[in-house]
């Protein structure tokens, strides 16, 4: 059956080629199962036999794209055998690779067309027809390869670059999308199968063929797009989503917080109360401990507004507990107009940041934060400085990197400050210089209404 090498033939192992390099693209984002490179090399093996073994029974386009799909099936398997991912995102990597693999294919038969290369080679003697049964005779020629060349690695390398940046390692690629997966698979093989009359049709002409693969490229960007674009949505709807339920858990961090430091007070004036009754009873240095050791759980912090004093009195004993220097000049009813639930989230992610990175910092006298709040015309400035050893912004300079372990939440306290700040028509900013890190809030003060 092999004696005589088709052209079918050879390009069916091409187009397992094909495939399989566009998958890699973007299974690279994939979890590899443990012996990745035996099973990867295992994975290879089976897959070129397969399409070596694969029969070709009849030359229709009924059997051709049975072929193809079943190639495509094995190298999903494949794909099952070196990963470790669940079914939805495996075939959404699939998916994306086998369709990356034909607008590459598309786009070169439209160069071949286009630029009227079908007619120059085939004086030449050297066109190649991929569907057909007659037999290969003689070596590619030079141009038919540099056009191949050029079509696919740049359609490889801009749409991989591109796409391959939206997925990361680990993420569930479905996110609730599987119907629209589905979908854009019907989509491709319904468009695949079009593709296979047109290119099998001896009666095709140069108009119909490239009417054709403009339909193709057009099915098979809306099939990326259906991938791609409602993955990107779904990402931003759970992070709005966590974003919100964080806000949740701090309006509710803020009351228990406000209760507890309302109950400190009442003890801390019973407290000092008691010990004026013990003072005609005890020696004085006694005495003197006692009220120091009264005093570290009392940090008094008067900033003009209730709401902020709660806040930062509870960051100051913190810092307190983890020897960190605290200090705090704001003028707190600048910031009255601020819902308290914002003032806290605002005040509480921008410490939180500070204290967080301080604790990692060994020198005792390099860890302390200041917090200042300045009203300036009708604006409100916010600021909080803390020490910083090194590089302190990610490499887009824009927030600062994590020192977390756990990198899933990384950025959202920074991204419920820029929304906070945003809210009330503000801005923010953070800056590194020196040794110094500094967060910075602007937001306007809302204009009194008129009479």
């Amino acid at each position: 059956m092999y004696a005589s090498l088709t052209q079918l033939f050879l390009y069916k192992m091409v187009f397992l080629a094909e495939l399989l390099v566009a998958e890699a693209i973007f299974a690279r984002r994939l979890r590899p199962r443990r012996h990745f490179l035996p099973r990867a090399v295992a994975a290879l093996v089976c897959c070129f036999a397969f399409a070596y073994w694969f029969p070709l029974a009849r030359y229709t386009v009924l059997y051709n794209s049975v072929m193809f799909f079943s190639i495509f099936a094995v190298t999903l398997a494949a794909l099952a055998f070196c990963f470790e991912e669940n079914g939805w995102n495996l075939l959404f990597c699939a998916l994306v690779g086998y369709t990356v693999q034909h607008i590459a294919f598309v786009v070169n038969d439209t160069a071949v067309v286009l630029f009227r290369l079908d007619t120059l080679l085939s004086r030449m003697g050297s066109l190649t027809d991929p569907y057909s049964n007659t037999q290969r005779t003689g070596a590619w020629n030079p141009l038919e390869i540099i056009c191949y060349l050029d079509c696919y690695v740049l359609v490889y390398w801009y749409l991989g670059y591109f796409l391959s940046r939206r997925m990361k390692r680990g993420e569930d690629l479905s996110l609730g999308r599987k119907p629209l997966i589905v979908l854009a698979g019907v989509l491709v093989a319904v468009d695949i199968w079009f593709n296979m009359i047109t290119v099998m049709n001896p009666d095709a002409t140069r108009q119909t063929v490239l009417l054709e693969n403009a339909y193709n490229l057009l099915c098979c960007a809306l099939a990326l797009v259906l991938q791609f674009g409602t993955l990107t949505r779904q990402k931003l709807a759970q992070n709005n989503e966590i974003l919100q339920q964080m806000l949740d858990q701090k309006e509710k961090q803020y009351k228990i917080r406000r209760e507890s430091m309302e109950l400190v007070d009442i003890k801390y004036h019973d407290l000092k109360h008691q010990l004026g009754l013990l003072r005609s009873q005890m020696s004085e240095q006694a005495l003197k401990g006692m009220e120091e050791a009264v005093d570290r759980y009392r940090t008094a912090v008067r900033t003009g507004n209730e709401h902020l004093d709660i806040i930062l009195m509870e960051k100051a004993m913190l810092c307190q507990k983890h020897g960190m220097d605290f200090s705090v000049i704001a003028d707190g009813a600048a910031l009255d107009f601020l819902d308290p639930t914002d003032l806290y989230s605002l005040f509480g992610n921008a410490l939180e940041n500070a204290m967080e990175y301080l604790e990692t910092v060994p020198q005792r006298e390099k860890r302390f934060v200041h917090v200042s709040g300045r009203r300036t015309g009708q604006l409100v400035v916010i600021r909080v400085e803390n020490y910083c050893d090194g590089p302190a912004l990610a490499p887009g300079g824009t927030l600062p990197a994590t020192s977390k372990q756990d990198k899933a939440f990384h950025g959202f306290g920074m991204r419920s400050i820029q929304l906070t700040a945003e809210k009330y028509g503000g801005q923010f900013s953070v800056q590194a210089q020196g040794h110094l890190f500094a967060l910075n809030v602007l937001l306007p003060r809302p204009q009194p209404a008129a009479n």
